[in-house]
């Protein structure tokens, strides 16, 4: 836990430091839940913005996803991002 924790930080503050992620991107949006943007396998042309558990951050990090919503600076038309659990 203290690694995620750790990793999370670190995330917030890069995001944070180079102004590329808005504050409300980041944010946890529920207890233990997260917003990435969710790059498919095999599918990048398809990224999805989804709530996920904290525990499962470290695995989409590792394939590519990121923190925070995919389509900034563009009207997200999916009012509820998709809800993961793993």
């Amino acid at each position: 836990m203290k690694k995620i924790v750790l990793i999370i930080s670190f995330l917030i503050c890069a995001f944070t430091v180079n102004n590329k992620t808005k504050t409300e991107d980041i944010a946890m949006s529920s207890k233990d839940k997260i917003v990435i943007c969710h790059i498919p396998p095999g599918n990048n042309q398809n990224p999805r913005t989804i709530e996920i558990s904290v525990k499962a951050l470290e695995a989409h990090l590792a394939h590519g996803d990121f923190i925070g919503n995919c389509y900034r600076g563009e009207p997200d038309n999916d009012d509820d991002p998709i809800i993961v659990t793993w």
